[in-house]
């Protein structure tokens, strides 16, 4: 039997380190492999390709293929139908199923919508996935299949409770790699030992970790990348774990001890708590080749720490100015998770954290600019907002906006009248970036720059929205506060973007187009 995987373009202004290869793909890939499936895999972002490039894929890889895979999240879940669709109507009769955050979180509204669908694998999938390849081999039903979202009939959704995957998942091995540029993906675990009232991960992970975190052998992690510089040339890793550090630091202790053994010119990115660091750990992780480290400091705003439960209540929260220095100091660059707006977020809030930020970390190092908190199903906040039935509400999913991903989340009104106008000129000039971001991803796809000078340039134009976003705060503290931008406003703060960007090789004629065009755009795509 034949197995197709594939990943399709999220929207544009959604397009950010598309470069890096699909690690969860890779794992599905090892899994179908190692019981004796034929996979073929074909990531759309790469290149941008258009759902029609998928489906020409799916019908050109030789061999009929009985089961199609799609990775989605919620910024690729409309090109994903397209595909889906498209592949029904020229005729397309294998199985189809999705994974992921967005249609786990969402199978039952999926699965309802979309006929095309055959069933959704939820949570950490490889366990769930061989076992449904195997079913699909032998033509048996999907009842028993654990972890697996399936229409029954055209009227029913079932779901069974996965079982038994954690054993599986720690024995998985090491993933299939494509990486680019010389840069690669790893985990060293999966789940998260703490319990942030915003964050959905352990909601995602039920679907197949008994306990909240399960490390990955040490010695199989080494072996990972020992393969990775060998066979692929890397020379960066990005380590994808949602912790890295975790609770039992002696790990990452004995991992950095024989990364300097291995003596492999090799650099490393990864995600941690603020609170997990300190400088005999920091001096270590860059002398075993940490150059970022990416931080979830969320806010420096007192009420939304509170109201996420981002640090222990017992303990203070942590000197966040210090964390920075200290990595500086050892060449470890910091870059921050941050959430700038929610249901009560005030301008005093926004202009306190615009003011840390810029004095800190800069907006280059952002995960995104204009961040909007996502409630998420499933989360503590999620249920502390729904009892806020003047400001939140859900949206009834059905024909007439199935394919608008945003409304599946619980739906918020800022309670502040003024930060609206904010968010959504913040929102436009988010995409803006992004627009721009597309002529330096092509470069980097022609060769024209190198994958450092790519995410420099990126982090150099990120934090053009600084300026920006000081003129936004202050025309919204006005009296008259402007309902949105008048055009002459428009074109001053998009001179910041286009200056910045000539001076970095782009032409200046394409990077007013690209600014041009978001205006043009039919509305702001909600975060």
């Amino acid at each position: 039997m034949k197995v197709f995987l594939t990943q399709t373009s999220p929207y544009l202004t959604h397009r950010s380190w598309s470069y890096l290869e699909h690690l969860g793909m890779g794992f599905l890939e090892k899994v179908a492999t190692d019981i004796g499936f034929e996979v073929d895999f074909y990531d759309a972002t790469w290149e941008w390709e258009e759902p029609e490039a998928v489906v020409d894929r799916l019908f050109g890889s030789g061999t009929p293929c009985s089961l199609l895979g799609c990775s989605v999240n919620r910024s690729n879940f409309e090109s994903t139908i397209a595909a889906v669709q498209l592949a029904r109507s020229r005729g397309y009769d294998g199985h189809i199923t999705l994974g992921g955050y967005f249609p786990t979180f969402h199978y039952e509204k999926v699965l309802r919508n979309f006929p095309e669908i055959d069933s959704i694998v939820m949570g950490h999938g490889e366990y769930t996935f061989a076992e449904m390849c195997k079913h699909i081999a032998a033509e048996s039903s999907l009842e028993q299949i654990p972890g697996l979202a399936y229409r029954a009939d055209r009227d029913s959704v079932r779901f069974n409770p996965n079982r038994g995957s954690e054993e599986f998942l720690s024995s998985v091995g090491i993933p299939v790699h494509r990486p680019r540029y010389g840069v690669a993906r790893l985990i060293t675990s999966r789940g998260c030992s703490w319990a942030c009232t915003f964050c959905a991960v352990n909601t995602f992970d039920k679907h197949g970790l008994k306990s909240k975190y399960l490390r990955r052998d040490l010695d199989e992690v080494l072996e990972e990348i020992d393969r990775l510089v060998k066979d692929h040339g890397v020379y960066h890793i990005w380590l994808s774990d949602m912790d890295f550090i975790g609770r039992d630091r002696e790990f990452i202790e004995g991992f950095c001890h024989h990364l300097l053994r291995r003596k492999h010119k090799v650099t490393f990115e990864g995600d941690c708590r603020v609170d997990a660091l300190d400088e005999p750990l920091v001096e270590l992780l860059a002398a075993a080749g940490f150059r970022a480290l990416f931080l979830g400091v969320e806010s420096f705003a007192k009420r939304q720490l509170d109201a996420y439960s981002k640090f222990p209540k017992t303990k203070a929260n942590p000197d966040v100015d210090g964390v920075v220095k200290l990595l500086r100091k050892h060449g470890v660059t910091p870059r921050f998770g941050f959430i700038m707006f929610d249901k009560d977020t005030t301008l005093d809030e926004l202009e306190r954290n615009h003011e840390v930020i810029s004095q800190t970390v800069g907006y280059g190092t952002l995960d995104s600019l204009a961040n909007k908190l996502a409630v998420l199903p499933g989360t503590v906040l999620e249920r502390n907002y729904l009892k806020d039935s003047e400001h939140c509400f859900q949206v009834f999913i059905d024909q007439t906006n199935k394919l608008q991903s945003h409304l599946y989340y619980t739906q918020y009104r800022f309670q502040d009248a003024r930060v609206p106008f904010v968010y959504e000129t913040c929102l436009t000039y988010r995409n803006k970036v992004s627009r721009i971001q597309e002529l330096f991803d092509a470069r980097l796809r022609d060769g024209t720059i190198d994958y450092t000078e790519h995410y420099q340039a990126l982090w150099s134009l990120r934090d053009r929205f600084a300026p920006i976003l000081s003129e936004i705060l202050v025309l919204a503290k006005k009296a008259d506060a402007p309902a949105t931008l008048s055009r002459e406003q428009r074109i001053e703060l998009d001179q910041y973007l286009i200056d910045f960007s000539s001076k970095r090789g782009l032409d200046a004629g394409h990077v007013r187009q690209a600014v041009e065009a978001e205006d043009r755009a039919p509305g702001p795509r909600l975060a």
